[in-house]
């Protein structure tokens, strides 16, 4: 995907949408990191480069323009919405998705009657800049929405994957060495559902997690703490390079306590992709989880 680089005003819901994505293993060009080059043709030469590699362009307008690069006589984020409409021509099947927020995020805390004054119209912020094309997609909500918009796309372009595929998945399953009993009991209920299991108490690097196709992190009497850093150290592993579309679950036994309880409400804690009750592996091992999983 490419997100382009934004003005100064909207940084961090770039920064923001771009996690969202990773988080999802997708790739995001050009490198977030690492700034466009200064000098015109160099700058639109690496734009040119990375729309080729992209199946959609997602674009940022606040207030600002952006720096204009040396000898090119418009700002960044007007040069890049430029170079994806060229390549809407070269390519008929890509698009932009373009964010005009009525209300620039800096605006959200004015005044009532101040941040009416400054609704913004997106078709007319477009139109200043570029020529609304029949496939744009524009949407004027706020960050959070966007972010939802653009996700609901990107899964809409990925294929499901055939639920066989996922019953014969196997499943690193891991724990604190405290509720190592939980990931054995979990190993169990989850070969009778027909996925194969690995568990390798010793690998406490978890050096041997690439051998599978997904992992779960048992959570039982281990500390919060303990069990965020775990969920760090397996989504930072080599199984994470290897296996771009590799899900990690929590898999939430008891005793409960506030903190589980919000993490199953909410169903999110840490690093984990998905969190699991482990009253429901019974009834359905991981097989839901993983047939609802969305390819890099």
């Amino acid at each position: 995907m490419y997100v382009a680089k934004p003005a100064s005003d909207l940084l961090e819901p770039y920064e923001t949408l771009v996690r969202e994505i990773r988080r999802r293993h997708y790739t995001v060009v050009p490198d977030a990191q690492s700034p466009l080059a200064d000098e015109g043709s160099a700058v639109q030469g690496a734009i040119r480069s990375a729309l080729a590699q992209a199946e959609l362009s997602i674009h940022f307008i606040g207030e600002r323009r952006g720096y204009k690069p040396d000898g090119l006589d418009v700002g960044i984020v007007s040069l890049q919405l430029a170079e994806a409409a060229g390549e809407v021509a070269r390519r008929p099947d890509f698009h932009r998705l373009i964010w005009i927020p009525t209300i620039v995020p800096d605006a959200e805390n004015a005044a009532v009657g101040e941040a009416a004054a400054n609704v913004r119209d997106p078709l007319r912020i477009l139109a200043q800049l570029d020529t609304l094309l029949e496939t744009d997609e524009i949407e004027g909500d706020t960050a959070a929405r966007f972010n939802e918009f653009v996700i609901q796309r990107l899964e809409a372009r990925t294929p499901a994957k055939p639920q066989e595929l996922h019953r014969a998945a196997t499943i690193y399953l891991a724990a604190a060495p405290v509720d190592l009993k939980l990931a054995i009991e979990a190993g169990k209920r989850l070969k009778e559902h027909g996925q194969k299991v690995l568990i390798f108490p010793s690998d406490t690097d978890y050096s041997l997690a690439s051998r599978a196709d997904h992992l779960a992190f048992c959570w039982g009497e281990a500390d919060e703490i303990a069990v965020m850093e775990a969920l760090d150290r397996l989504d930072s592993s080599e199984w994470r390079r290897l296996r771009p579309d590799g899900k990690l679950h929590l898999i939430v036994f008891g005793p409960d306590n506030d903190i589980k309880k919000i993490a199953r409400e909410i169903e999110s804690f840490g690093a984990a992709d998905f969190v699991v009750d482990a009253a429901n592996l019974g009834e359905r091992g991981l097989i839901a989880e993983l047939s609802g999983s969305t390819v890099g």
